[in-house]
């Protein structure tokens, strides 16, 4: 938009607001160097007041500018009232190595500094969008923060969205040879164990399945170890500042490494097409009802000397 009259262009803006819509610029397409990642945690598994809770995103060329948005459904406030805001929630984003921190909605110049993030200012306490958008975003890890000063009405927290696009290596081939490595994975609080052949069936019934909606696309090749004795009872990975596919993935796949080094680069080092492009932990709680999962780069820490960075994961019940 070229900025309303005797107004300069630049976003965001009180009459222009965020600027068009251009999807081919927030949604990841093929070929795209643009890539796209979503969080999305609802209410159930959102934030209290004084928490945090840590994201992170691999920049790995600085072509493209990295975007970064936090949104929440706000609870309503009172008819009429001069302070609407009833709860607060902050973004900030942090370049690679730390010299560098943005908070949400501040802009170079004010409103009109050509809609990128400047470094300093103080957190947006009143909307319930806030944007980080850096130029020229340094290569590496980049964390993203979302701290929850003032959370005074949830059913029972404050759930939220978060998306960040940039120049992040992409995600798992959508076609094609998928290399699926399953995990079984034992609380230390549960003694039962999941059947290995009631698994295998059920994993083929899903490859089956794959295979038949993509009308021979994509063939699921699936590769079993386990189970993995975790080090902690579900209380530990089922409290709220917590959540499972985080704590739990890292120590699985800590573990499995500690086996096999090489057990995500295949037969062959050197050939990238065996390596495993996703991964589904099993754990052996029969009451468990949730489901987590994520695609593209995996945002969190790896053990040193991991690159299969880019794998699908899921978690789920027996």
């Amino acid at each position: 938009m070229t900025g309303p009259l005797f107004i300069p262009p630049g976003y965001p803006g009180p009459l222009e607001g965020w600027g068009l819509i251009r999807l081919d610029d927030a949604l990841f397409f093929d070929t795209d160097a643009r890539n796209l990642q979503i969080w999305d945690y609802r209410n159930a598994d959102g934030l209290y007041t004084g928490e945090s809770r840590t994201h992170q995103i691999e920049i790995v060329s600085n072509a493209e500018p990295l975007k970064v948005t936090l949104v929440w459904t706000e609870p309503p406030g009172l008819s009429g009232t001069l302070t609407p805001v009833i709860n607060d929630l902050d973004l900030v984003v942090t370049s690679p190595d730390g010299t560098q921190t943005f908070l949400g909605n501040v802009f170079v110049a004010g409103f009109f500094g050509g809609g990128f993030s400047s470094v300093g200012g103080a957190p947006d306490s009143l909307n319930n969008v806030e944007m980080v958008l850096v130029n020229t975003p340094a290569v590496g890890v980049w964390t993203i923060s979302v701290n929850a000063p003032a959370v005074n009405t949830g059913n029972p927290a404050q759930g939220y969205a978060l998306v960040a696009n940039g120049d992040m290596p992409d995600g798992p081939a959508p076609l094609g040879d998928q290399n699926l490595l399953v995990v079984r994975a034992n609380f230390s609080d549960i003694a039962f164990v999941p059947s290995l052949p009631n698994l295998m069936n059920t994993i083929n019934d899903a490859a089956n399945y794959f295979s038949e909606v993509t009308y021979g696309e994509v063939s699921i090749i699936p590769t079993y170890r386990g189970p993995i004795n975790l080090d902690h009872p579900t209380t530990f990975y089922y409290h709220p500042s917590r959540t499972p596919i985080i704590e739990l993935s890292e120590e699985v796949i800590s573990k499995l490494i500690a086996a096999d080094p090489g057990i995500f680069d295949g037969d062959d080092p050197a050939d990238p097409s065996d390596d495993i492009d996703r991964l589904i932990i099993v754990i052996n709680d029969e009451d468990f009802t949730g489901d987590w999962s994520t695609t593209g780069a995996w945002p969190y820490d790896m053990p040193t000397g991991l690159h299969a960075l880019r794998m699908g994961w899921d978690i789920n019940s027996v």
